[in-house]
């Protein structure tokens, strides 16, 4: 089981390596004649191929870590093909999609990244959303929830409650975001009661 186990990530790692060498068409083992359909269709096999529930069962922190890479990057690439005219091969056949559709896509990609704790990618995308629909109300949430979460990583927790706040606005029954910044604003409040008692 272990030599399995370290050939399955050795050939992750591989298969990280060759996908990081190659454009976005070549990501999903496309050339330029592909069309949407081609594309979408190598999207979902990847995606399962790759899904980081699918090597769980390892219990390898280090297989899910590069499965997840490679998902991601499989992620990525499809986010910046998807639309008819974004793939160089299309034909006139090929369906596009509409702006919402589109952007409610690149939505639920950042949510699935952020279940993967992809915090940052999943803000890029969304970054995206709200310069093209400042308006989009679901992806302002999001874009504030994975913010507020990648603050607490890096221990920046004045501008994790900030973050919090401003999901708030936009979501005021968002129970995270409130259950989240009544626990930050009492470690504050307990370290200024700390601070008080040292100088006293």
């Amino acid at each position: 089981m272990a030599a399995s186990l370290t050939q399955i990530i050795a050939d992750l790692h591989a298969e990280l390596f060759e996908l990081q060498q190659r454009d976005d068409l070549g990501v999903l083992g496309l050339d330029r004649t592909a069309d949407e359909e081609s594309v979408r269709l190598a999207y979902l096999e990847l995606s399962k191929r790759y899904h980081p529930h699918r090597f769980a069962r390892y219990r390898s922190a280090e297989a899910s870590r590069v499965a997840n890479e490679i998902y991601v990057c499989v992620q990525a690439a499809y986010g910046r093909l998807s639309g008819s005219h974004r793939v160089p091969g299309a034909t006139s056949k090929s369906k596009p999609r509409t702006v919402r559709k589109r952007e409610d896509l690149s939505v639920s990609r950042a949510v699935e990244l952020i279940d993967f704790h992809q915090y940052e990618a999943a803000a890029e995308l969304l970054v995206e959303v709200l310069e093209h629909n400042p308006a989009h109300d679901e992806a302002r949430a999001w874009f504030h929830l994975a913010q507020a979460r990648q603050y607490k990583i890096d221990g920046q927790l004045p501008e994790a409650a900030q973050a919090y706040r401003e999901l708030l606005e936009v979501k005021r029954d968002h129970a995270e975001a409130k259950v989240e910044l009544d626990r930050l604003d009492a470690g504050k409040k307990s370290v200024w009661s700390r601070l008080l008692k040292l100088g006293g």
